[in-house]
């Protein structure tokens, strides 16, 4: 590039150069309010809203195609919304009464939680329900265990 080509456009790239970042700013400032609307954690709006800021053409497009597998924010349900999820028995998440497998711990929605079984306590043997990861006895860690239902 000549020097008089660059004392000649520099004002013009300037000028485009801002109306592309002042683009992906107010980009950025939607994606970040679609993403909290949409129930996403800190990290990801944060995650999703300075990506788009400074690599606008790759992130942008990757959010608007991959935001609709975002989980969304809880609110109040009517209801007929209510009677079409069922709680899981291993972590209460609310999934689809069609769902076999749980979105959130991806174990079987089928089992009910009365025939899960217990588990002993290793410090006081006393008996606890599968998912408790403290003992009702001594409040000790006890930790998670896995049963081979699943």
């Amino acid at each position: 590039m000549s020097v008089e080509f660059i004392q000649h456009w520099w004002l013009t790239f300037f000028i485009i150069f801002a109306l592309v970042m002042y683009f992906f700013a107010f980009a950025s400032y939607r994606v970040q309010e679609d993403a909290r609307k949409r129930g996403l954690g800190r990290a990801a709006v944060t995650f999703w809203s300075i990506s788009v800021v400074f690599f606008g053409p790759i992130f942008l497009p990757l959010y608007l195609v991959f935001r609709t597998r975002a989980v969304f924010a809880r609110g109040a349900r009517s209801a007929d919304d209510r009677d079409r999820y069922s709680l899981c028995p291993h972590c209460g998440e609310e999934n689809p009464i069609d769902e076999k497998v749980c979105k959130r711990c991806h174990r079987l929605l089928g089992v009910l939680a009365s025939t899960l079984g217990r588990k002993l306590c290793p410090y006081c043997g006393a008996e606890n329900p599968v998912e408790a990861n403290r003992c009702k006895g001594c409040d000790q860690v006890i930790g998670f265990a896995d049963t081979d239902e699943e």
